[in-house]
């Protein structure tokens, strides 16, 4: 609770820091390098252009603003990265997006942050448009509520070409602008070697992926139930929701402090057991038939021992071996007799089939 007390507490500050004057920062390589790329388009096109973030020493709290030149360009959305947080808002008239970011934990991961949308201008200029990220001291910090001072590398939409009179015919590889999530679609492009058209594709949503081990969400207290859970790693999604007792945490001696990750042990394989039954079926159900595979005969063995026999060791009719290839035979030999014989030889044969089977 104290966390996220603490966590609206300095979004509500850097949010007012939107309207101080902007003071430029000092820009420090060991605090990361974050980077806006630079994508090709023709004009009426729609472009994504990822911000990527390398050498991340683990922030928890960003607020700064994105320029770009709205004379070529209309923002028209963002895309979410591996941040879990987002505040957008576009403010046209300034040539900005406001982007506002706040985790409840250092993040330090080294990929896409987040992924803006564009449309470029029917009236765009054959020149790159630049796209930048703007912020002052303080904008970026740590969980410690260090700043931090990001080196900025500025990046845009390189309108080249007139794509309105081209085929398309030849394309590049393409890139990735922005990773997919557990639930929402990514995003890539590619473009014309001819004109610079840019061609997008949506990448399938990958699922939930819950971490192994167990977070105390919310400690327990003399009058309430702790809570704990599996998070997944990508968004704010959780399984297995467990609950516990004060006295049991003392019992066990296990931590019931907040955001604490614990191992799967003793204590929470007995908790799971008691609360989540239906997960101990499933898992005793695979068991079983992962046995019922092993144990399972052969379909040809089943074929052979459903076969009944009689007392004298002969087999009963309906499973009489072979009598699919007499018939086949007797089919065979009827084609190579001349039509006049065929009927005298064809009563001979069936009469030679009723034989056979009387005696089976």
């Amino acid at each position: 609770m104290t966390r996220k007390i603490l966590c609206s507490f300095i979004c509500l500050f850097v949010l007012v820091s939107f309207f101080c004057v902007k003071v430029s920062a000092a820009q420090n390589p060991a605090h990361g390098t974050i980077t806006v790329e630079t994508v090709n388009a023709a004009v009426g096109d729609t472009v994504i252009v990822p911000v990527r973030i390398e050498n991340n020493p683990g922030i928890m709290a960003i607020t700064v603003s994105v320029t770009y030149d709205t004379e070529a360009l209309t923002y028209e959305k963002y895309i979410k990265g591996y941040l879990k947080d987002y505040t957008v808002a576009d403010h046209p008239g300034k040539s900005l997006i406001r982007f506002v970011n706040c985790e409840q934990k250092d993040r330090n991961n080294n990929d896409i942050m987040v992924s803006f949308q564009f449309k470029v201008k029917d009236t765009a200029s054959f020149d790159l448009h630049p796209i930048s990220i703007e912020y002052k001291a303080g904008d970026f910090c740590n969980w410690n509520l260090e700043k931090l001072t990001p080196v900025i590398v500025p990046g845009g939409v390189n309108v080249a070409f007139n794509g309105s009179n081209c085929r398309h015919q030849k394309y590049g590889d393409w890139e990735t602008v922005a990773n997919p999530g557990c639930t929402t679609p990514g995003a890539k492009q590619r473009n014309c070697l001819k004109c610079g058209h840019t061609d997008i594709a949506e990448i399938e949503p990958v699922g939930h992926t819950y971490e192994e081990t167990w977070t105390i969400d919310k400690p327990a207290t003399k009058t309430e139930l702790g809570q704990m859970s599996r998070h997944c790693v990508r968004c704010d999604s959780y399984t297995d929701l467990l609950t516990f007792t004060l006295k049991q945490t003392e019992e066990e001696k296990i931590s019931n402090k907040e955001n604490t990750e614990l191992s799967k042990n003793k204590f929470i394989s007995k908790l799971i057991k008691e609360q989540l039954p239906e997960e101990e079926t499933k898992k005793q159900e695979s068991s079983q038939t992962d046995k019922d595979k092993e144990t399972k005969p052969d379909s040809h063995e089943e074929s052979a021992e459903s076969a009944e026999k009689t007392p004298d060791g002969t087999q009963t009719v309906g499973s009489a071996p072979g009598a699919d290839t007499e018939v086949a035979a007797v089919d065979a030999l009827l084609a190579t007799i001349p039509d006049i014989s065929r009927f005298a030889t064809g009563l001979l044969i069936a009469l030679y089939i009723f034989l056979r089977l009387s005696i089976l």
